[in-house]
């Protein structure tokens, strides 16, 4: 791959976890140099995956890409590899169909390396649940008896703290082989997420974030009243469609007003206290 360059595979995914990607050497680099490694969808170019790493972090001998969670078993996916400043080898197949003759290996393991850094290592746990994703399956418990159920799955339903209403009846009513939602996060801060969802059909977005009163969500710029799941965790009901959903944290919403009248109330206080010393 000479620098400037570009390898393009297509392939089936198997029922793997990940791909490696054997790396057999690196040449130059320029100051600002990176590779791109991507995976698309062969009929739409839609991104499912990026990885980005500058010159100094091309040292490692492989690279691994996550496939759990982004393209499931049986769907076709395309590999992209893009070079800017950078000349890098990899091993060639020589059974390769559907582009390039990249050889690439699918791997089983749920922890794959992303970055080999002077200072650590940097994994990912593919079985680690997602900070975003589609449920259709609900029920309602009460926070001891979530404790105790031993047969809660959190990556396929979501316990809800009060009975449902007629929105959540209609996802839970979504036939089994219709239940299919793709949610992509653009941008990502540190008080601020925002997601692109697609689906034919309503379901049920639910994430890590914790419900407090400083969470807001809105779904294309109109705020909806987020769900209590699990126990503590917010979610909110998305209909079919493209949509744009956000979670903002607005740290401190409504705080300055009882904090005002403590400063106030210490000051007068403070005041009246020096007052009688006086007298």
């Amino acid at each position: 791959l000479p620098p400037g360059g570009r390898l393009v595979r297509d392939l089936e995914v198997p029922e793997a976890s990940g791909i490696e990607i054997a790396i057999a050497g690196t040449g130059t680099k320029a100051n600002d140099a990176e590779l791109l490694i991507s995976l698309l969808r062969p009929d739409t170019g839609e991104q499912l995956f990026q990885l980005q790493l500058t010159g100094d972090e091309i040292r490692m001998s492989k690279l691994n890409l996550p496939l759990r969670g982004i393209a499931p078993a049986g769907e076709r996916i395309r590999i992209e590899l893009r070079s800017r400043g950078v000349e890098a080898s990899f091993l060639r197949s020589e059974m390769a169909e559907g582009g390039d003759p990249l050889f690439v290996r699918f791997t089983t393991s749920p922890l794959i390396l992303l970055q080999d850094n002077p200072d650590g290592r940097v994994f990912q746990n593919l079985n680690a649940l997602p900070r975003f994703y589609p449920v259709w399956r609900t029920r309602t418990l009460g926070f001891e008896e979530l404790l105790a159920d031993m047969s809660f799955d959190p990556a396929n339903e979501a316990v809800l703290s009060v009975p449902p209403g007629a929105g959540i009846a209609q996802i839970a009513a979504v036939p089994a082989d219709r239940r299919n939602a793709r949610v992509r996060i653009v941008n990502y801060a540190a008080s601020l997420t925002e997601i692109e969802t697609t689906s034919d059909v309503p379901f049920l977005l639910v994430s890590s974030e914790k419900l407090t009163p400083e969470l807001r969500i809105a779904i294309n710029g109109n705020v909806v009243e987020p769900l209590e799941i699990n126990g503590m965790f917010a979610a909110a009901a998305v209909a079919p469609g493209k949509h744009a959903v956000r979670f903002e944290r607005r740290i401190g919403r409504g705080a300055w007003i009882p904090s005002m009248i403590g400063i106030l109330l210490f000051v007068a206080g403070g005041g009246w206290e020096l007052r009688r010393r006086h007298k």
